[in-house]
């Protein structure tokens, strides 16, 4: 398959380079701009967790006067603690991947060696030797 900028700096475009650099920077400030608001938002609910013991008699106020719905309060709370595992490592999906490899191989040789043995501790069926001979 072919990209645009590929086929345009072959045909003699030269800002292959300064659109390749300028990409880089904005994927890099849009990494940094997302960490940011991610790190906002665990801000945000850590203290709606602290203040909502000290808050809930002006939410049952509110709540009287329909003013905090239930949908409100789904749509507002919700637990503090991630219960998601975070994401491996690229080094430690490696190992990981490379531990469960060995491990396959390793069964698959003991595998063969138990094939192996079963098949030199049978007895050899009277049968095949006559016919042999």
């Amino acid at each position: 398959y072919c990209t645009v900028d590929r086929v345009a700096h072959e045909v003699g475009w030269k800002y292959r380079d300064v659109v390749a650099n300028l990409e880089a920077k904005r994927k890099i400030k849009a990494r940094i701009a997302y960490m940011h608001k991610k790190k906002l938002k665990n801000i945000t609910w850590k203290a709606r967790a602290a203040v909502a013991k000290k808050i809930e008699p002006q939410n049952a106020v509110l709540r009287q006067y329909g003013y905090l719905t239930t949908e409100f309060e789904k749509k507002t709370t919700r637990p503090v603690l991630n219960t998601v595992t975070p994401k491996l490592g690229k080094r430690k999906r490696k190992e990981l991947y490379v531990a469960a490899k060995a491990a396959r191989k390793t069964a698959k040789y003991a595998a063969k060696a138990a094939a192996k043995e079963k098949k030199a501790a049978a007895p050899k069926s009277p049968v095949k030797a006559k016919a042999k001979a």
